[in-house]
């Protein structure tokens, strides 16, 4: 989750974009050698020494990332960290009994009655165990120690209201994701993350209405949502033909996207649009993404990208249909006729002689 957010205009090239998206992992393990010393990280990390806090620190990153690919920020494999640092498998690990007493040792009191009442208005388990539990903690603890008290309030937090995610619980499912879309488990992919926006949606509050807003919301050192957009895009079209019903599913849900993101500029507004347009015509709903991107031209007819946008729907590379490279072929010439207040009428004399060339091809007028 350390991406910083792009710009909406690095969206142009969305297809490697979304690859290199898909790709993104955590640090991963290099060679034996290289990660000889268990002790320090590639990053100047030492985790017996700093704890999770302290690679929060140094990279600047969420601190659900480093709890969860501490071993692979470490170079390391999970069995080869150091015994003393505090994971969220070791916690997971522990019965509850053991849980609660390793915390009241340390100062924090606490049974599943006291933990749902104190957190019953709570949305994230790390702020929560930071504003109410950390400072019960004497002057001798450790950072191992402050590990574990936050650890344990997301651990407690699935045990005693698994109904009701917390934030960190839905950071959980954005990652599971994210490691299907990675090994092309797209469907798998698509499913989980339909199930982190049935959950955050109703989260999202009216004044989360920008990328930067929603970011903000799953606490600091999170940069991740255009890159989620991007990367379940992909996902999406890699199923549809073997899932429509998800295809719908995602098109339903980057409009709610675009609704909560009122406050976000323009171009990265109707970017999401044209995505979801863009799989209407993959599932077959030609007619219907056909509609959405001409009412979006009828409102601003001097802007010559939403033109070429669906004329790339209309006749993808490659496509031999006729009827459709004469469709895009038309609608690029009465964009040519329009005022335009953009710069791009290279593209559009450039995509009209190409269309013009594909269709002399196939032997028909232009």
């Amino acid at each position: 989750m350390g991406k910083k957010s792009g710009s909406a205009g690095q969206r142009g090239k969305k297809k490697h974009a979304r690859e290199m998206a898909r790709r993104k992992a955590p640090a991963t393990r290099p060679p034996a050698a290289a990660a000889a010393h268990v002790g320090r990280s590639r990053s100047g990390w030492l985790p017996a020494e700093e704890g999770i806090e302290g690679l929060v620190r140094r990279l600047e990153i969420h601190y659900h990332e480093a709890a969860h690919h501490a071993a692979e920020h470490a170079g390391v494999s999970p069995a080869e960290l150091p015994g003393v640092l505090v994971t969220p498998a070791r916690v997971a690990a522990l019965g509850t009994p053991d849980l609660l007493a390793r915390l009241g040792a340390l100062g924090v009191t606490t049974d599943r009655d006291a933990f749902l009442a104190a957190t019953a208005t709570a949305g994230s388990a790390l702020q929560f165990a930071t504003e109410r539990w950390l400072p019960l903690l004497g002057a001798a603890a450790t950072v191992h120690d402050r590990d574990l008290v936050r650890l344990a309030a997301c651990d407690l937090w699935k045990r005693f209201r698994p109904e009701a995610p917390s934030t960190e619980g839905l950071l959980d499912l954005f990652q599971r994701g994210f490691a299907h879309a990675r090994k092309q488990e797209d469907a798998a992919a698509v499913r989980l993350w339909l199930d982190f926006w049935a959950a955050l949606r109703p989260r999202l509050t009216a004044d989360l209405r920008t990328l930067d807003a929603v970011n903000g919301f799953f606490g600091e050192g999170f940069t991740e949502f255009d890159t989620w957009i991007e990367v379940l895009i992909n996902a999406t079209e890699g199923v549809v033909k073997g899932e429509p019903d998800l295809v719908r599913r995602v098109v339903a849900l980057l409009d709610e996207v675009h609704q909560q993101l009122s406050g976000e500029h323009d171009e990265y507004r109707s970017l999401l649009v044209r995505d979801r347009v863009g799989l209407l015509f993959c599932a077959g709903a030609r007619s219907e993404g056909e509609q959405i991107m001409r009412a979006i031209i009828a409102r601003d007819p001097s802007e010559t990208s939403p033109y070429l946008a669906l004329s790339g729907l209309l006749a993808p590379d490659e496509s031999e249909d006729r009827a459709g490279l004469a469709a895009a072929l038309a609608l690029l010439e009465e964009a040519a006729t329009k005022r335009r207040k953009d710069s791009v009428e290279w593209a559009l004399d450039m995509k009209i002689s190409e269309l013009r060339e594909r269709l002399q091809a196939l032997g028909a007028n232009a």
